[in-house]
């Protein structure tokens, strides 16, 4: 833009040399600097008077032709700026993942992935819910998703998995490992880590 600024001035300036007029006026980018909308708009249009007057004048062929060039010039920059903001858009959704990249939260299904934490209430890793049923990983998937700790070592707090098994369940017993009341129902869930195929 700056470009096509510079040689509008020129053309205004050859204008300036042609009519005998040797007060200059401010440029449209001064205008819009100095917040006068009104005053950039006329001289866009006296600008576009005074390029259709050069190009009035005889011997001004090579004024149209540059004139021509301009505008084909801008175009093509307003083509590739469009051009250049649609590549940006779309690499910026792809670098977020695609929908099936979600953590699911609730009602939970084979192939989902889910947020596995530490319930120490229960002792025992829980799938993390909104919902009101308990989903408890099965110790079969403890040593897949590098859970099973040594006695006395800390545990892992957390660890992104995928379901690939659930079973319903309800407690009969008391003393049960899950450390619910009798009678409550509850899914587990066997996991293998995020990422790795079904």
């Amino acid at each position: 833009l700056r470009a096509l600024q510079s040689d509008l001035d020129e053309a205004n300036k050859r204008l300036e040399e042609r009519s005998g007029v040797s007060e200059r006026t401010p440029s449209i980018e001064q205008a819009m600097e100095a917040g006068d909308v009104e005053g950039a708009a006329g001289m866009t249009v006296s600008t576009m008077s005074a390029i259709t007057t050069i190009s009035d004048s005889p011997g001004s062929e090579v004024h149209e032709e540059r004139i021509r060039t301009l505008e084909m010039t801008l175009r093509k920059k307003e083509e590739e700026c469009m051009s250049l903001s649609q590549r940006l858009m779309q690499r910026s959704m792809s670098a977020l993942g695609g929908p099936t990249e979600k953590v699911a939260i609730k009602d939970f299904q084979i192939g989902d992935i889910v947020l596995i934490c530490l319930d120490e209430r229960h002792d025992n890793y829980v799938v993390f819910t909104v919902g009101l049923v308990l989903y408890f990983l099965h110790s079969d998937s403890l040593p897949a998703l590098d859970l099973k700790s040594a006695p006395g070592a800390p545990r892992k707090p957390w660890v992104l998995g995928q379901i690939t098994d659930k079973e319903y369940c309800q407690a009969k017993k008391p003393q049960n490992r899950f450390k619910v009341p009798v009678g409550t129902k509850f899914y587990r869930v066997k996991a293998i880590p995020w990422g790795r195929k079904l």
